[in-house]
């Protein structure tokens, strides 16, 4: 009777358990996706910096696709030099972001007319220099108001300009963590593997604790009734002794 109790308790703690570890888990992964979600499809950073997804290989060999990226927001993102690489607004029809280098300068002229043009030349590499370019020391012909970008992997700088209010960040550096979680959380399987694994291990590990718990027990228990039997014997011999005593001296009482 008493055995059956302790292995119904038991159970019930190994189902409490498992319980447990499992809710954290589903917790643990559900805080997880709704970091990366709020980071990378909202406006929402962390820090100052947000997560982005690169997903051609416009930038290869610096940034390989499915790669996630740390950019660092601002509130001005003037006077930045050739060789930046930035993410931008990208004017199709998907609204998906794009990372490119910066290779030159997007400028108006400060005469009526206004004339929009660029300048991409080796010689250009920040606002200094593109002023001594156009040879305009004092900035009162030209106006700055935006950049000429290329990727890394494309033969020619895209087409569009990319002006200062459709900056959204500033590239800093690839994160290995996030883009294994992206992509484990892209992937059913890899979203099973990365939440439900850990919790088998754990409920492998509590039944090989309650099985260690049990044969500890066992081993107590048997322990004790061989304490008991010698107890028993030597108490038994002690009293086969008295009564062999008692018995012998009688028996010389009788001889007398």
């Amino acid at each position: 009777m008493k055995n059956k109790e302790i292995k119904k308790k038991s159970k019930l703690k190994l189902i409490i358990s498992f319980s447990s570890y499992l809710l954290l888990g589903l917790v643990f992964a559900y805080l997880v996706f709704k970091l990366v979600r709020i980071n990378f499809y909202n406006d929402n950073t962390i820090f100052g910096h947000k997560f982005y997804n690169v997903l051609t290989d416009s930038m290869e060999p610096t940034i390989k696709p499915g790669t996630v990226i740390i950019d660092e927001k601002r509130d001005n993102y003037e006077n930045l030099s050739v060789g930046t690489v930035i993410t931008f607004d990208f004017q199709s029809s998907s609204n998906v972001p794009n990372t490119h280098r910066i290779v030159g300068y997007v400028y108006r002229t400060l005469d009526t007319s206004r004339t929009e043009n660029y300048i991409i030349d080796s010689r250009v590499t920040d606002y200094e220099s593109f002023y001594q370019f156009k040879n305009d020391p004092n900035r009162e012909k030209f106006e700055i108001i935006g950049y000429k970008t290329q990727g890394d992997n494309c033969p020619s700088a895209d087409l569009s300009p990319v002006y200062f209010n459709s900056i959204q960040g500033i590239y800093k550096r690839k994160s290995p963590i996030m883009t294994f979680i992206k992509k484990v959380f892209s992937n059913m399987w890899g979203f099973a593997l990365l939440i439900f694994l850990p919790l088998v291990l754990l409920f492998i590990s509590q039944i090989v604790a309650m099985i260690k718990a049990a044969r500890a027990k066992e081993l107590d228990n048997q322990i004790s009734k061989t304490e008991r039997e010698i107890e028993d014997i030597t108490e038994r011999l002690k009293k086969e002794a008295i009564e062999e005593y008692l018995k012998n001296n009688n028996k010389n009482k009788t001889g007398e």
